[in-house]
């Protein structure tokens, strides 16, 4: 059995004071009777002891003003950094040091002016294979390979142009193999 539609049901979760309560309450039980004063200008009036509500077109401007806000933040996020990435040169230039067996534990600085500071640097370890991998802009690099002692035991300098791939030390060929202990 369905209840009266004339019966207003409790809330069964009363609002805290202070807070907007966005419920939709559009059954004919909860606007006001036909000859009331809140009725005359369309708009229910809250009992003494009811949180204040928005109702209508400001409730209706207030989502829409939110929703837009959000989606404008979003579309303008996304731009910056669509532009930011659209703008980043890519370091096509690759760099492989293949090291000797006896210069495990040393490391491998690659300088140059397009770097600025003092350049690149990576640690020749077994677990690498030896190799060392740099990704850098088109220019003139200088490799030097340091041993445990921080002694340079080889130089390298090379102007390398786009879309190049350098192998100042030795070229391995194909057969690369997993680390060995």
């Amino acid at each position: 059995m369905l209840p009266d539609p004339e019966t207003r049901l409790p809330d069964p979760t009363p609002i805290p004071p202070g807070s907007l309560d966005v419920s939709t309450e559009t059954s004919p039980a909860s606007l006001p009777p036909a000859g009331s004063a809140a009725s005359a200008n369309g708009a229910a009036a809250p009992a003494p002891n009811e949180p204040y509500r928005l109702r209508g077109p400001r409730r209706r401007f207030t989502i829409v003003f939110g929703i837009t806000a959000t989606a404008l933040i979003t579309g303008l996020a996304v731009a910056l950094l669509y532009f930011k990435w659209y703008r980043t040169e890519d370091y096509n230039v690759l760099i492989v040091a293949h090291a000797e067996a006896e210069w495990d534990g040393g490391t491998i600085t690659v300088t140059g002016p397009a770097l600025g500071g003092d350049g690149l640097s990576g640690e020749i370890t077994r677990t690498n294979n030896l190799v060392v991998r740099f990704h850098v802009p088109p220019g003139t690099y200088t490799l030097v390979v340091h041993d445990k002692t921080g002694r340079p035991v080889a130089t390298r300098t090379n102007t390398l142009r786009a879309k190049v791939q350098w192998w100042p030390l030795r070229y391995p060929g194909m057969a690369t193999s997993r680390p060995t202990p």
